[in-house]
């Protein structure tokens, strides 16, 4: 026979093993994870092209007259921006730059200043984001404290929005989903779509995510 004391702490436990389960299941996630220190603290540059990550292409940023200048893989540009480019069909044979590593653009960059467009480092091609510009209705801006490059097709007209209240960027759009950084009033933001009680929006470090709405 089990005791009556016994019985008593198998329903008490039973019962607070019920209420923690509830509180796991119901209650949001508060805590802030390791995605946005990822893109802070890796050297690594990566694209953000509209609301998506894109981490399987080759980009770097470079510093000329103190002005950062991006230059994207050219297989990024036929696959996501417009397969119908093609190096003869922009530039001369002399206009590609051929370089061995991205350490030896500095010097040659600083002295050509914004001349050059095409790069050739060990026979991956590099568009720079002045020779996208012009080809392409896009916006790219790069974020130094995320290391992301973000583009945007500006015909697409996605909506600004500016934050009123604080809130969490989420990396999923539900509640129990971790957050990515919390965001302040007066803060700046792409909306790109709405998923029930969430909106996927993109912040002005580039970072995509969802927040309440």
């Amino acid at each position: 026979m089990i005791s009556f004391r016994v019985k008593k702490i198998l329903y008490i436990s039973t019962i607070l093993f019920f209420l923690l389960f509830l509180f796991k299941k119901f209650t949001p996630e508060f805590r802030c994870r390791n995605f946005y220190k990822y893109f802070k603290l890796n050297k690594k540059t990566y694209i953000v092209l509209e609301d998506k990550y894109c981490f399987n292409y080759e980009c770097f940023v470079k510093s000329i007259n103190d002005i950062k200048k991006v230059y994207v893989d050219l297989e990024f540009v036929k696959e996501n921006i417009s397969p119908n480019i093609f190096l003869d069909s922009y530039v001369k044979k002399n206009d590609v730059v051929k370089f061995k590593s991205v350490n030896d653009l500095d010097s040659a960059i600083e002295s050509q200043k914004n001349k050059i467009k095409i790069i050739n480092i060990d026979n991956v091609f590099f568009v720079s984001e002045d020779l996208l510009a012009y080809l392409y209705d896009i916006n790219i801006n790069f974020c130094e404290n995320t290391n992301l490059i973000s583009i945007d097709f500006l015909d697409k007209k996605n909506k600004n929005l500016k934050l009123n209240l604080k809130t969490m960027l989420r990396y999923m759009p539900y509640k129990k989903s971790f957050i990515i950084k919390k965001l302040f009033p007066g803060e700046k933001v792409i909306v790109y779509n709405h998923d029930n009680n969430f909106i996927k929006i993109k912040t002005s470090e580039n970072l995509i995510g969802y927040i309440k709405k």
